[in-house]
């Protein structure tokens, strides 16, 4: 942004991209103007609160798989393999990934400072994609939060192109 001369911008991320955006928005938050979480949130930190929230609902939209096989069959794809090898891999299970005997712990960023953020800020999630988990805590400390949770969706099908709801282009919309 500096480098472009961008004094404010909107920022958004998906997954990964929102965990990027949270960190951008804890240490510059008057760079921007809206901020965008998708498949991702500001999970709960308040351990009396964690207690107190309802269960997400559980289970997995049944596209999820048909999604997650053509992912794979693209990633081999652009990997080098041909068509056929990339379906002959797709098809067989996925590799088991090892378990580490500890689990490796996150390195602590700055703390977002939700109160003093003022920027709307809107959350979307998939239904299967633990929407309470990730938004909870946003909607009870910051200013202006809009939650969107897409019936029947997870995290692939709430993105993935033939898959995603018109809802979640149409809630963007509002924010942006």
């Amino acid at each position: 942004m500096d480098y472009l001369k961008i004094d404010k911008a909107h920022i958004g991320g998906y997954s990964m991209g929102g965990g990027i955006t949270g960190q951008l928005l804890a240490t510059h938050p008057e760079r921007f103007i809206t901020a965008h979480f998708g498949g991702s949130g500001i999970m709960e930190t308040d351990p009396d609160w964690i207690a107190k929230l309802p269960a997400d609902k559980q289970g997995r939209d049944p596209e999820e798989d048909k999604v997650l096989h053509g992912l794979r069959i693209n990633h081999a794809m652009d990997n080098g393999m041909s068509k056929e090898e990339a379906e002959k891999l797709a098809a067989a299970p996925p590799a088991p990934r090892p378990t580490p005997a500890t689990p490796a712990a996150r390195p602590a960023g700055p703390a977002l400072d939700l109160p003093n953020l003022n920027i709307p800020i809107i959350i979307i999630n998939g239904e299967f994609d633990r929407p309470r988990a990730k938004s909870t805590r946003a909607a009870r400390e910051a200013k202006d939060v809009e939650i969107v949770v897409l019936p029947g969706k997870s995290h692939l099908t709430a993105i993935a192109g033939g898959y995603m709801p018109k809802e979640y282009v149409n809630s963007l919309g509002r924010i942006y």
